[in-house]
């Protein structure tokens, strides 16, 4: 989903309605929303999971190496939704 999308579906939706993230496509469990980081990259391991990192950590922060990192941070960046604690 684009940010374009979310937002066209966020703006019907009840401004106060709560957001709910579904934690997977089997709706084993859901979370109310707590946040949003805008400034992540998604590197995916698979069709349907990955991993997410902050653009502003360093390389020894998310375990890689420089050039690892560096490729890393050219992906293109992504909406990173959390959920409460």
């Amino acid at each position: 989903m684009k940010n374009r999308d979310l937002i066209k579906i966020l703006l019907e939706a009840d401004m106060d309605a709560e957001v709910i993230i579904q934690k997977d496509a089997e709706g084993n469990a859901y979370s109310p929303l707590d946040g949003a980081v805008t400034n992540t990259v998604y590197i995916p391991d698979s069709k349907c999971s990955g991993e997410v990192y902050g653009v502003n950590c360093t390389a020894d922060e998310v375990g890689m190496s420089e050039e690892d990192w560096k490729k890393t941070l050219q992906q293109k960046r992504c909406i990173t939704l959390f959920p409460k604690r």
